[in-house]
């Protein structure tokens, strides 16, 4: 539905592409994790009572559970906020500490006030839920089973990016993440979620996805003329339609101290695409209306559906003459976009169906 009839097999290419070029990296993980009966984070009062004893530097680590009790009202059903969390499929692969036994809980082991404060906020920002209203079975999962663990993930690499020695790729500069997940499987939200709990900290977020660094319109006209009866090339969207040397220019902008701090400096901006432009076809918006990054963000997240897939060494082993130029574009700056993340985060989907 998204290329229309025009690019009516593309639409099941987006999945051959993956099949044949995706290597997974860091954290991956599935877009249908299980269900648990879950929990109602606090009403907005406590979440600030708990912003307020986070803020004054009091040990929420140090709360056990009996201390401080907290529980998520889904679909009418109220348990402990400790058993959502740490059911999750993700908690043991994104929190700091180690999952607890089976059976057991150690209040030490987690920052129960703090995932119960996020909740809060990811709950109504993101959600879009009342304070004191049910969340879904399947909200409360997004929220306290795939958000957070992947927001509390991200920020222990940022603390441990801002503890190295200053180097090449050192503590100066932003931890750069990648995020790799098809159409349709919430890039853009996890990204929002992403930013709104860093900016709660005080730290900035840089957001930019492949989609904004398509070629402009006349480029990628030339792009289809060059290659005659590819479909694959013939609209945007694949590898080979994107200014991969506008791409890395920007991320090395957004990396660079004197960018932001030099006499003189106007920091960054980030390109804007238009899909709407040309009756769809796209084009780049004007210099004036991409986003101004004024000052160093402390991560910068870079998202795409196709993002950090990697050539075939042998062409042979392509399936269909038309993924041959795609695949020699991955052999180039594509490659050199992704040895640039610093951090991975790859959503799957459990089939093409």
């Amino acid at each position: 539905r998204r290329f229309g009839p025009r690019m009516r097999t593309s639409a099941q290419v987006v999945f051959f592409l993956a099949a044949h070029f995706w290597t997974p990296c860091v954290l991956s993980f599935n877009t249908r994790p299980s269900l648990h009966s879950v929990n109602r984070a606090p009403p907005m009062a406590a979440f600030r009572a708990s912003l307020r004893r986070l803020a004054s530097g009091s040990s929420a680590a140090a709360t056990s559970a009996a201390a401080f009790e907290s529980s998520v009202l889904v679909e009418g059903s109220a348990q402990p906020l400790a058993s959502l969390i740490t059911q999750g499929p993700l908690f043991s692969r994104c929190s700091p500490a180690a999952r607890p036994a089976a059976g057991a809980w150690e209040g030490a082991a987690l920052d129960l006030e703090k995932w119960a404060a996020w909740g809060s906020v990811l709950s109504g920002e993101i959600i879009k839920k009342p304070a004191g209203e049910s969340l879904t079975r399947a909200e409360a999962v997004r929220v306290y089973q795939y958000y957070l663990p992947v927001y509390f993930w991200v920020n222990k690499l940022l603390e441990a990016h801002r503890a190295a020695p200053p180097s090449g790729r050192g503590a100066e500069g932003p931890l750069v993440v990648g995020l790799s997940c098809p159409q349709g499987g919430g890039k853009t939200t996890i990204v929002d979620a992403l930013k709104l709990l860093f900016s709660k900290e005080g730290k900035t977020c840089a957001e930019m996805s492949w989609d904004d660094f398509y070629l402009t319109h006349a480029e990628q006209v030339e792009l289809a003329r060059a290659n005659p009866g590819n479909g694959l090339l013939e609209l945007r969207g694949n590898p080979g339609s994107h200014d991969t040397g506008l791409l890395l220019d920007t991320l090395e902008t957004l990396s660079d101290p004197d960018a932001f701090l030099a006499p003189g400096a106007e920091g960054a901006m980030v390109p804007r695409y238009d899909k709407s432009a040309f009756s769809g076809r796209g084009d780049r918006k004007p210099c004036e209306e991409w986003t101004a990054i004024p000052t160093m963000p402390d991560v910068v997240l870079l998202e795409g559906w196709c993002f950090g897939f990697r050539p075939l060494e042998s062409e042979s082993a392509l399936e269909d003459d038309r993924l041959v130029p795609i695949n020699q574009e991955l052999q180039g700056a594509y490659r050199h976009v992704a040895a640039k993340m610093q951090a991975w985060i790859v959503v799957k989907f459990e089939s093409a169906q």
